[in-house]
């Protein structure tokens, strides 16, 4: 464990030192890169070491660049070897001092150790290119050779470590100086090997590290060992004890639902901290839980009371509506069908048919503003109003006026509804209808269904202005036309995406069945509808009418 510790403390004290330094290294390897001609470049430095060394004042013709079309650092290897021997020379020259500059300008700046170019050799030496660190008299290193082992055996035992922690540098040990570091691999795509940038730090910098590391495990160790006492001892007493009592107490009250008992037992706890109040909090707790306990049972005895009215409220509600299918058996000018599906247990729209005398078929679709019980209340008034109106006679509009100004009376909660009305005469075909604020209805003509739009503006919702005056509006059905109508739970059915059915998709649904009767359109729109919204929630009740015109032929004699 110790020597993993060590080991850890090391190689982390490495990545440290390389991270610091690497990114520095990383800027003048990609610097140098920039260097087209570099690979013709290093070999000529390499070839003239012993001039260049001693010799790196210059001073390039001022039209060099323009004579030869191109930046230095643009210059390619042919280019370069196409200049004549005294400016390769000068370009060499001048190229290196360059980057001589960068070195030392890096080395300065970023406060390195120590920053090197060599290039490798058979055996364990190297020759210098660049150095940051000029001779003593003031001369280049170029040319000067190196001596580079690689001590893998003495710190092979952190090699592994280093190498997991993402250091792509080589290390190792330059036997010349007290120097350990990182260098790099740079391929310049020359001739005399590969080039090693190297950067290094003092190995008695090291020494001093581990050795801190040794003396500071031992006195962790035994710090840590004496500290883990005292607190385990501290949390048995403080922690453990208490928590274990408050679990028996808990398991104690889940059986037998004694909350006495359980503030006796916990009353042992005086602690002034979180556990202490923990256990003051479960004691209140469970004495508040007999009270809750009642009064839910209630809530679900009350519940079940509201659950069963609101059952017996949507058989009423059921029960006002038409439900045998078909209405009139002995007639057959006509097939209609008619469904709602409420959002909620009950709901406000409705839908009615009946014949006026033997050629007047009366139908409507409404919807109440509101959901649920109001709205139903509101919806069966509404209708059983519609209901004595239209055996009283009269067109559409005087029906909707009518019915308007007995909802305008009395109507303290401002509640309205939208209603859709037709007459249609089953010997001619002809419809007339007006509109309350409703959706226009889709007719099928010639087998296409489109909406009913003949540019007439719906009239206002009933029961929002007494005294309001509705308009009829006529057209004639031909043999095999039908009429659709339906509430806004249609088009304003919701989607998981909160995208809406609409209307373009309505009517291409219908047209996909138009040539089916009334109760399979209805059944195909609901599927539909179904497959449309998923698994989102119904928001509102969705109800429709389909009537199928089917015209008697005169037979003539």
């Amino acid at each position: 464990m110790g020597n993993i510790v060590t080991a850890s403390s090391f190689s982390s004290y490495l990545k440290t030192i390389h991270d610091r330094n690497d990114s520095h290294m990383r800027d003048v390897i990609k610097a140098m890169e920039q260097y087209q001609a570099l690979p013709w470049l290093v070999d000529y430095w390499i070839e003239h070491a012993k001039e260049l060394s001693k010799d790196m004042e210059t001073k390039l013709p001022a039209d060099f660049e323009k004579e030869y079309g191109v930046r230095l650092a643009a210059m390619t290897v042919e280019q370069a070897e196409s200049l004549p021997e005294s400016m390769q020379y000068e370009y060499a020259k001048i190229c290196y001092s360059m980057l001589d500059r960068l070195y030392a300008y890096a080395y300065k700046e970023h406060n390195l150790d120590d920053l090197f170019l060599i290039v490798s050799s058979p055996g364990d030496s190297a020759m210098i290119l660049f150095d940051a660190e000029k001779n003593a008299d003031g001369y280049f290193r170029l040319g000067e050779y190196r001596d580079l082992v690689e001590e893998r055996k003495e710190w092979g035992n952190y090699d592994e470590t280093v190498s997991s922690m993402g250091i792509p540098w080589i290390w190792g040990h330059y036997s010349r100086e007290d120097d350990f570091g990182f260098y790099d691999a740079v391929d310049y795509g020359g001739k005399y090997g590969t080039l090693l940038l190297c950067n290094s730090f003092r190995r008695s910098e090291v020494y001093d590290h581990l050795n801190f590391i040794s003396g500071f495990r031992m006195k962790s160790l035994v710090l840590m060992g004496l500290s883990a006492l005292v607190i385990l001892l501290f949390l048995y007493f403080t922690v453990i004890k208490p928590m274990a009592l408050i679990e028996r107490s808990v398991k104690a009250y889940h059986i037998d639902k004694d909350a006495p008992k359980v503030r006796e037992r916990l009353s042992v706890i005086r602690s002034k901290n979180e556990i202490g109040t923990f256990a003051e909090a479960f004691s209140m707790l469970a004495q508040e839980m007999e009270g809750y306990t009642e009064r839910v049972a209630g809530l679900a005895r009350e519940q079940e009371r509201v659950s069963t009215e609101l059952g017996m409220a949507y058989q009423i509600q059921s029960s006002v509506l038409p439900s045998v299918f078909p209405p009139f058996p002995e007639r057959d000018e006509f097939d209609i069908y008619a469904d709602m599906i409420p959002a909620k247990e009950v709901g406000g729209d409705f839908y009615d048919f009946l014949l006026i005398g033997e050629e007047r078929l009366v139908f409507l679709i409404a919807d109440v503003s509101g959901k649920g019980v109001p709205a139903a209340l509101f919806m069966m008034s509404a209708k059983k109003l519609v209901d004595y109106r239209a055996q009283e006679g009269g067109s559409p509009a005087d029906i909707l006026s009518s019915v308007n100004e007995q909802l305008c009376r009395d109507n303290a909660a401002c509640m309205f509804v939208t209603m859709w009305l037709g007459i249609l005469d089953l010997k001619s075909g002809e419809l007339s209808y007006a509109n309350g604020g409703h959706e226009a209805p889709a007719l099928r003509r010639e087998g296409i269904f489109s909406f009913l739009d003949q540019g007439e503006k719906p009239d206002l919702a009933l029961g929002l202005i007494p005294g309001k005056e509705y308009t009829d509006f006529k057209t004639v059905l031909s043999n095999g036309d039908a009429v659709f109508l339906y509430t806004d739970g249609v088009k304003e059915a919701t989607d998981l995406q909160n995208k809406l059915y609409g209307p373009d998709r309505l009517i291409h649904a219908l047209n996909k069945i138009s040539q089916k009767t009334p109760r399979e359109i209805l059944e195909g729109i609901s599927s539909d509808i179904g497959a449309f919204v998923g698994e989102a929630e119904q928001f509102d009740d969705i109800t429709m009418l389909c009537l199928d015109y089917k015209k008697q032929q005169e037979i003539r004699p």
